[in-house]
């Protein structure tokens, strides 16, 4: 199946509706309203996104996923659950302040990236003692991680001499 390339924005939609219609199909207008998007717009998503065979748009203003697009929407949830765990289980981040984070960085996390970092998070979770020993380190380090030293493009130590190589 050739992967599909998606807008945040689309994304944002099929979770919504994944999250609203468990059970079978959603009014647009519920999705607009839980959504805080006006109804035209939400509308007009809904034909784009049957245009891409991943909703199916009914009577009376109803929509639903289609199995192509309830994959793709398990798939959007899995990497949003991923990125949850690792923001509060391993970093220790208050959930609110996860959840926009993980808004914030959803769309932009690979397939590769997010098989390493369920990786990441399944190990962290099963050893107390390493979450323990991240957290001292992130308590420790205070405003330093939030604010790391300038680095110039190319001029990190990894990289001088590397022009002479090629």
């Amino acid at each position: 199946m050739t992967p599909l390339s998606l807008t945040p924005s689309q994304e944002n939609y099929i979770g919504w509706l994944f999250r609203l219609s468990p059970d079978g199909p959603v009014q647009v207008s519920t999705v607009a309203e839980k959504s805080g998007v006006q109804l035209p717009s939400v509308t007009r998503a809904m034909k784009g996104l049957a245009d891409l065979g991943l909703v199916d748009r009914r009577a009376y203003g109803r929509i639903r996923l289609t199995d192509k697009g309830r994959r793709v929407a398990q798939e959007i949830d899995r990497r949003d659950r991923c990125l949850m765990a690792l923001l509060v289980e391993v970093l220790g981040l208050p959930k609110e302040q996860a959840a926009r984070e993980v808004h914030r960085l959803e769309h932009t996390v690979s397939a590769d990236v997010l098989r390493r970092l369920e990786a990441l998070v399944d190990f962290a979770v099963s050893s107390e003692a390493w979450i323990r020993r991240l957290r001292l380190r992130i308590d420790a380090s205070g405003d330093t991680l939030t604010a790391p030293p300038p680095v110039a493009i190319g001029q990190h130590s990894i990289h001088v001499g590397l022009e002479n190589e090629t």
